[in-house]
């Protein structure tokens, strides 16, 4: 092999020096889509257009909006005062944007929220992360949206904002006369053209997605009915109750949920519940009045996943009690008497459109005890093996900030088997129990 000629390591040279340039040549300009949702959309979306200037240019918002919905995110509203789905959408955006070739996402969304439009801008820097500004608009207006879209995005367009005074006069032209500064020329007009620090984004009214504690009140009007199956022992007595007032008091708290841990961790909470029966009694097969007591407890853990823009779902574990007692009748009819103790696993679903909300869910209940002292179940029936279900289903209305109204129904039905032997002073082949609750609630939410 010969030894190389003189004017190939020059060459060699002139090449690598060219293309180090050429990779660190900045592009000529950037690219940018707005999206503009509700509102005045075509006029903010022009409004904020005429402000990119040569070489950067704006793009059409389809290719954008198809791969935002490519990957569930059809709408930009239900971001709009959720920190879960809110984090959800710039990640998605930044991915949309990559894929259409935009340098820059500027996105506006409208939403109501208690009778008022709120906006919400979000300026995203495919090159960045997460998102360079991420805030409620103060003014809904078309000009004022507008004009504070291109205020806190004009530092990712720089020469746009000086095109104007780049421009020269011809050489052959005498120089111009000394004239006024111009507006565009002023040091306040330089000033404005200097980036600001993007502001803190505003707090979200607290929802069932985000809030850090719920505490709900209700008045309730509770039922009850057992009956007996292949019942032998005539004093076994079945017993219904059409409706009697209870009230109660529950609680949620997700000490984790303004951390920045990844779900589902993140929505991991405990919760907790009491109620109580008040003006209650009932009476014995001779009529005599009976004293009556019915009450409930429940502890447990919750962890709450967004499980889609405007769904949540709820996974639940959790002990609880319910008794239901009597005072003893002098009659001798014996009264279904129980202390229900039980683990419960379950699942609830809750979805969101605007300020209204439905959820419903239902679970298992595997039975510890029925009660073992006074003449309960488990007493009578020591051999019964007694499992549970339960349901429930409602609607919500987010009334203002932190207050929710909510009316819902809770259906909770146990049943036995009591296998039975010769000589047992009680003799029935089995039971139903089942409980009823229709109840109008009102949450805070912090």
């Amino acid at each position: 092999m010969g030894r190389p000629k003189r004017w190939q390591p020059i060459l060699l040279g002139l090449l690598l020096g060219s293309g180090l340039g050429w990779a660190r040549a900045d592009p000529a300009g950037r690219t940018a889509v707005i999206v503009v949702e509700g509102g005045a959309g075509d006029a903010v979306t022009s409004l904020i257009a005429e402000h990119i200037a040569p070489p950067h240019t704006v793009r059409d918002a389809k290719p954008f909006l198809a791969a935002m919905a490519a990957r569930g995110t059809g709408a930009l509203a239900p971001a709009v005062g959720s920190r879960v789905l809110d984090a959800q959408l710039i990640a998605r955006a930044r991915a949309a944007a990559g894929e259409a070739h935009v340098d820059v996402a500027i996105l506006v969304a409208h939403k109501k929220v208690r009778r008022a439009v709120k906006g919400h801008l979000w300026v995203i820097d495919t090159h960045g992360e997460g998102a360079m500004v991420d805030e409620d608009l103060a003014s809904t207006s078309g000009n004022d949206e507008a004009e504070a879209a291109w205020t806190a995005s004009a530092s990712l367009f720089p020469a746009a904002t000086k095109a104007a005074t780049k421009e020269a006069p011809p050489a052959a032209s005498p120089p111009p006369a000394p004239s006024e500064p111009s507006a565009e020329t002023t040091p306040a007009a330089v000033e404005d053209q200097t980036p600001a620090s993007p502001p803190e984004r505003a707090s979200a009214d607290p929802t069932r997605t985000t809030a850090l504690v719920v505490v709900q009140a209700s008045v309730e009007a509770g039922s009850r009915h057992v009956s007996y199956v292949d019942r032998i022992t005539a004093n076994l007595r079945p017993y219904d109750l059409f409706a009697a007032p209870l009230v109660s008091l529950a609680a949620e708290a997700y000490p984790l949920s303004r951390t920045r841990i990844p779900p589902p961790v993140t929505g991991l909470g405990v919760t907790g519940d009491y109620s109580r029966a008040f003006a209650l009694s009932s009476a014995d097969a001779a009529g005599a009045r009976v004293g009556t007591q019915w009450q409930a407890f429940d502890l447990g853990l919750r962890d709450r996943i967004a499980f889609s823009r405007a769904t949540v779902l709820g996974v639940n574990l959790g002990y609880g009690s319910i008794d239901f007692d009597f005072d003893r009748p002098g009659s001798g009819a014996v009264l279904p008497s129980v202390g229900y103790r039980f683990l419960r696993g379950g699942l609830d679903l809750r979805v969101h459109r605007g300020d209204l909300s439905v959820f419903g869910g239902g679970g298992y209940l595997a039975v510890l005890s029925a009660g073992t002292s006074g003449g309960k179940m488990g007493a009578l029936f020591p051999r019964e093996s007694v499992g549970g279900v339960e349901a429930r289903l409602g609607a919500a209305y987010l009334a203002t900030a932190g207050l929710e109204l909510s009316l819902g129904i809770a259906y909770t039905r146990f049943f036995y088997s009591m296998h039975p032997q010769p000589g047992d002073a009680n003799v029935a082949g089995g039971a139903l129990d089942e409980m009823a609750r229709l109840s109008l609630g009102l949450a805070y939410l912090l």
